[in-house]
């Protein structure tokens, strides 16, 4: 009798699974993906596709094609109730598809921090990508200098709005409260904020977007922040917290006190070892302080294969792997026009060469993929 893989979510661990299912199948296995899109962003490459560095096609991965390859049947739709109890996941087409193991790899969703006025200027999340890179085509179809407002001093928002500026936006990136990246060394913030200066992005630290005011005949359209001052804008672009997938809502497994699933180091749910997680839309306490894993896409990569080693070591009675999550791993920061700035534990990195480093990384990484498919 077969094993039912369903493989929910085409985020970046599953499209190791997938590669690696390809290049080493498992007899007896009946393998599915199921997700919304055939085409996956990576997400280290969309600041460079926003500035206009990267052609559309340079920065997505066939993840129908990899399944292909896999011989596993896709299902170009999402999830919408997990039954843990009948092992089975309903589809927002209908279908009801019964698994043996399950692996979600969703990622999470923005959620924005005040009620938007539907009248006001346009807000939306950095995710789903596909969506974001399509608004600012419109946007800059409409005007070749338009006003936007990135709200969030992580590093997608630092990205984005360098990319936007050096794409010709006016833009202003408003960090919230803790600042610009709060965790990085005091030198790369410096480093970053005088780089984003020199672009011209104007860059309000340690306020909070909690509004927005609609545009008019007599006024432009406002994005209100926390110490009572407003910016005029066009667009209001949200990299901020995330939250669990809704699809956690009602599932009857443990989950963090803000709805992430909880892992093992095994990848595994803490109540059903059937059940494989990676990615944003896990919990996953690695960290002296207990801090959760941050929600960056390096994590989900490199959880990749270790998820897929453990699921082709479940099907074939192999020992599974721990996953260690590496603290101090290099994180490098796009600020285009060709430059960049790289941070590792308490080193700092910054000039060309770091830029064209991360383009190097960022082309192998699809390569990988477009071998495989």
């Amino acid at each position: 009798m077969s094993n039912r893989v369903v493989l929910l979510g085409a985020g970046h661990a599953h499209l190791e699974v997938l590669r690696r299912f390809a290049r080493r199948p498992v007899t007896g296995t009946d393998l599915t993906l199921v997700t919304p899109q055939a085409l996956t962003p990576y997400t280290g490459m969309i600041p460079g596709l926003i500035a206009g560095r990267f052609q559309t096609g340079d920065a997505f991965i066939d993840a129908h094609k990899l399944a292909q390859a896999a011989k596993a049947e896709t299902y170009l739709t999402h999830g919408t109730k997990i039954d843990v109890r009948n092992r089975s996941v309903t589809c927002a087409d209908g279908s009801v598809l019964n698994y043996d193991y399950l692996s979600i790899n969703i990622g999470a969703r923005t959620v924005p921090p005040f009620d938007i006025d539907p009248a006001g200027p346009r807000v939306l999340g950095v995710k789903p990508v596909e969506q974001l890179l399509q608004t600012l085509r419109d946007v800059f179809e409409q005007t070749k200098t338009p006003r936007i407002t990135l709200a969030g001093g992580g590093a997608g928002g630092i990205e984005i709005a360098a990319a936007l500026s050096a794409r010709g936006a006016a833009v202003t990136l408003v960090t919230g409260a803790t600042g610009l990246l709060p965790r990085a060394p005091k030198k790369a913030r410096k480093r970053i904020l005088k780089r984003l200066r020199k672009a011209q992005v104007t860059v309000h630290e340690k306020k909070s977007l909690i509004g927005t005011e609609p545009e008019n005949a007599d006024k432009d359209g406002l994005a209100l922040l926390s110490d009572g001052s407003s910016v005029a804008t066009d667009l209001i672009i949200l990299a901020t917290g995330v939250a669990a997938p809704a699809l956690f809502d009602e599932i009857d497994l443990p989950k963090s006190p803000d709805g992430f699933l909880k892992v093992n180091t095994f990848l595994q749910s803490a109540a059903d070892t059937r059940i494989f997680a990676a990615g944003d839309c896990i919990s996953f306490p690695v960290f002296q302080d207990d801090r959760p894993l941050p929600r960056a896409g390096v994590y989900a990569v490199r959880q990749g294969p270790v998820l897929a080693h453990n699921l082709h070591a479940t099907l074939t009675g192999k020992k599974m792997r721990n996953y260690t999550a590496q603290e101090n791993h290099l994180a490098i920061l796009s600020l285009h026009p060709n430059n960049a700035v790289g941070i590792k534990g308490k080193r700092v990195f910054a000039g060309p060469l770091i830029a064209n480093l991360k383009d190097v990384i960022d082309r192998r990484f699809i390569a990988r993929y477009r071998a495989a498919e």
